[in-house]
């Protein structure tokens, strides 16, 4: 098996720097998940680890050996495209068995691979169709055992499920999930899907023009995101956002938005950059599903305030709500047997260790600031 590490790795096209001095250890066994928006630098990265681009600077290694100048071939790794790259002449067995031809193994022991492959994936009965005959689903089950059937050390995911249906995209996510906690080998899946990565991950890298924003646990990053680009990137609906002041009063923390005091958690607050910068202006984030709506026949909670109710919208279990309060628009979700009206004014309540806290100037969670550096492998 295989752990990656990644040193001071560029990669340039032109002008273009797709990827700016990265570090990064993904760990042997490690479900890892490359989360960011088109032209990241995510795909970009996963074809320098295949060994598929070049590195412009930096090194890629495996299990400590340096991977720069080997060949793909050689780097005992498999890939998995969104668009299947499944040969279309060839039948469903042969696609499978091509990598093995590849590799000169003999036409039984080929046989027996490939057909113990394919019943792992439930594939058995498609192996004489050609890809035509084949649904999006099956496509992407025959480019999973293709890429399973030489045992690689390392699987490489590029948005595999981007060109399936809603339904076939939930089957082919819990069979890829499945298959890691069976296989017990090291993945590295690129995503522009929150959703994929919050569940499919062991640890997410949240990327952005090339360089690395964080690195977590899929609880970490949506519990303690590190700056306003994470915050506000995973979630959905997305974290509400607000210009807020922040000052010491008699030894708490107060913080000002929407027109209502909250006296925060001290551990929220670094000691010596914040405290003593009365009326500081800083950014408050808050995620939708933080508020609590108080019901008329409850007695008011300490932090609440009025909102007007301007649109409400019923999504599955919860409803999204649009609310202003403070001048302020913002988005709430409740549950959907909430009995609530478009105009009427509600009640509504927030706890203070619920709201993030980001720097007005460096964009940054002022709980970050406080923190030692970071190491490559996101520990610190």
């Amino acid at each position: 098996m295989a752990e990656i590490r990644l040193e001071a790795l560029k990669k340039d096209f032109d002008e273009v720097h797709a990827l700016r001095s990265l570090d990064l250890v993904i760990r042997d066994h490690e479900f890892m998940v490359l989360l960011g928006p088109s032209g990241c630098g995510k795909t970009t990265l996963l074809r320098l680890i295949a060994g598929i681009e070049k590195p412009t600077d930096g090194r890629v290694c495996f299990d400590g050996e340096d991977m720069n100048g080997i060949e793909p071939m050689h780097r005992n790794v498999a890939m998995v495209f969104q668009n299947f790259g499944l040969y279309p002449h060839l039948n469903v067995f042969k696609n499978i068995a091509f990598p093995l031809q590849s590799l000169k193994w003999k036409p039984d022991a080929i046989e027996a691979k490939v057909k113990e492959t394919a019943e792992r994936l439930d594939i058995t009965h498609i192996l004489n169709r050609k890809p035509r005959q084949l649904s999006g689903g099956q496509k992407q089950r025959t480019a999973l055992a293709r890429a399973m059937v030489r045992d690689p050390a390392v699987f490489l995911f590029d948005e595999p499920l981007s060109n399936l249906d809603p339904k076939m995209r939930v089957e082919i996510r819990d069979l890829i999930a499945e298959l890691h906690r069976s296989l017990k080998t090291t993945f590295v899946y690129v995503t522009h899907d929150q959703g994929e990565a919050m569940q499919l991950a062991d640890r997410i890298v949240v990327m952005e023009e090339g360089m690395i924003r964080q690195i977590g646990t899929p609880a970490e990053i949506y519990n303690e995101p590190n700056s306003v680009y994470v915050a506000g990137f995973v979630g959905n609906p997305q974290m509400n956002f607000y210009a807020a002041r922040m000052s010491d009063r008699d030894g708490e923390c107060v913080v000002k938005f929407m027109g209502t005091e909250f006296t925060v958690p001290k551990s929220l607050i670094p000691e010596e950059q914040y405290r003593n910068e009365s009326g500081k202006k800083i950014i408050a984030a808050v995620r939708p599903e933080d508020f609590r709506l108080i019901p008329d026949t409850e007695e008011a909670a300490k932090y609440h305030f009025e909102a007007a109710v301007r649109k409400i919208v019923t999504m599955g279990a919860g409803l999204y709500t649009e609310l202003e309060a403070g001048g302020v628009v913002f988005t709430a979700v409740f549950q959907n047997h909430t009995e609530i009206a478009e105009g009427s004014t509600v009640t509504v309540h927030l706890d203070p260790s619920r709201i993030h806290l980001f720097d007005s100037e460096s964009k940054l969670s002022v709980r970050t600031l406080a923190r030692p550096e970071v190491t490559s492998d996101g520990t610190l």
